[in-house]
């Protein structure tokens, strides 16, 4: 599944961005396309409060506040592609910058041919990294609707239930078919087993309740410490 998020102030545009993509998309890869549009700047921000997984973005960042939405949206997705929306009022010295990481530009006005020629190559590079199961960057999870990327950086937990495993993110929850055991296997020191059904980002983890049992994660979460892994844990973890 392809994930791809639309913010402009203007009504065409985003209505253009949605048809190009949904067209190239089909002819590029068989997966499926999620799509995210906003018009509005409150319900944009309030679907950044979300931390939303996201493959795709193009953001206008012409007016008051446009910078820091694009910054926000690369922070909470630190491996995505991102298109900025900008004007020749802009200094390019504004945008391109480290926090942000602009992919490619779609400078006003632009037309169809325009959004085609920049969209097809972020989506054809985005396809390749795909093939390429995205360099180690990513989990691949592989769903009924297709393979889904997931970055690393948001994975919080993996949770052995009810014979399958759940990927745990902010706001999303990904199952498929596995064994903690294999999975514990091929993944790397930034993630630790805690319990018989429970796999941990270590950075996630705030504070470990050892009277409890418990380790809780920075978002509230709270899973079971193991007595098999409490040691493990706390010489891993200095908190």
């Amino acid at each position: 599944m392809i994930s791809f998020l639309a913010y402009t102030k203007s009504k065409n545009e985003l209505t253009l961005l949605k048809q190009t993509v949904t067209d190239i998309s089909s002819v590029l890869s068989d997966e499926d396309l999620k799509m995210y549009g906003f018009l509005s700047r409150d319900k944009f921000e309030k679907f950044l409060e979300n931390c939303p997984v996201l493959d795709i973005s193009c953001v206008d960042i012409c007016g008051n506040g446009g910078i820091d939405y694009a910054k926000k949206v690369r922070s909470t997705n630190k491996d995505m592609s991102i298109l900025l929306i900008v004007d020749l009022s802009l200094s390019p010295a504004t945008y391109i910058i480290p926090s942000i990481m602009a992919a490619s530009l779609l400078i006003r006005p632009f037309d169809r041919a325009a959004v085609k020629n920049v969209l097809d190559t972020v989506l054809k590079d985005y396809c390749e990294y795909f093939e390429q199961e995205d360099g180690g960057k990513s989990f691949v999870v592989e769903t009924r609707e297709g393979k889904r990327l997931v970055p690393y950086s948001g994975i919080v937990y993996f949770e052995s239930r009810n014979k399958k495993i759940f990927l745990g993110t902010d706001n999303e929850e990904y199952s498929f078919y596995g064994t903690l055991d294999n999975l514990e296997e091929t993944l790397d020191d930034r993630f630790i087993r805690c319990h018989r059904s429970f796999i941990a980002a270590k950075k996630r983890i705030s504070k470990i309740v050892l009277s409890k049992n418990i380790v809780v994660l920075d978002n509230g979460c709270e899973i079971p410490l193991s007595r098999s892994y409490k040691g493990k844990v706390k010489e891993a973890i200095q908190i």
